[in-house]
Formats: structure tokens, C-alpha cells, sequence
């Protein structure tokens, strides 16, 4: 069989550039669209967000404001929030793995299968 110079021997994919983007066949939604298209999409999807109005105490607003000096105010509150959201299914798992562990230890010490 002759090599075919599209699909060379390697597990490596092509190299992602703009040529190799022209050649793509890039579709939005089940429908080709052109790279314009195909960018203003994906530009679209990375910058989607949902806006919230919510009413802060003026002590937790104040935190926030001091801080917004460094970085912007609402990447800010998000990057908190997901930390926050991060650690406590973090917790929770710990939380379960503990209660597991703990449970296991229980149940071999009080049905006889420990010495002492």
C-alpha cells in the first residue's frame, strides 16, 4: 500500500495552523460554516455569560471593592465562587471517604474480627 502524505505515520496530530484551519471542515450546529463563522462561534461561546442582579450587604461589597483594585470586580466574585464551590465538593468527598473509612472500622471491631 503507498503512504498517503494526508494521514502520515504518526499518532501525533497536525499541526494547528491557519493553512491546516482552511483545509478543516468546520461546522456549527450540524451546518459547515466558514473559519469566520466557525471563530465568531467559538468567540461567541467563550465570552457567554449569565447576568445576575444581587443585593450585597455593604460590608461584603466594600471586601470585594478593595480587593477589584488588584483584578476586575466580577472575575473577581467568580473566581471566589468557584473556589468556593471547588472546596466543598472537595470537602464533601473527604466527607464521604472519611465516613467509609470510619464505618469499615467500626464494623470490624465490634463483629469479633479484631485481636485484642
Amino acid at each position: 500500500m503507498k503512504p498517503n502524505p494526508s494521514f502520515p505515520d504518526s499518532d501525533d496530530p497536525p499541526e494547528c495552523t491557519l493553512e491546516n484551519m482552511k483545509k478543516a471542515r468546520l461546522r456549527v450546529g450540524l451546518k459547515d460554516v466558514s473559519l469566520e463563522e466557525w471563530q465568531a462561534s467559538v468567540r461567541k461561546r467563550l465570552n457567554e455569560s449569565v447576568n445576575l442582579n444581587i443585593t450585597l450587604e455593604p460590608d461584603i461589597a466594600a471586601w470585594f471593592k478593595r480587593r477589584a483594585e488588584i483584578t476586575e470586580f466580577n472575575g473577581l466574585i467568580n473566581s471566589i465562587l468557584r473556589e468556593a464551590i471547588h472546596s466543598k465538593e472537595l470537602e464533601e468527598a473527604l466527607r464521604k471517604l472519611t465516613h467509609g473509612e470510619l464505618q469499615h472500622v467500626l464494623l470490624t471491631s465490634f463483629d469479633g474480627n479484631t485481636k485484642g
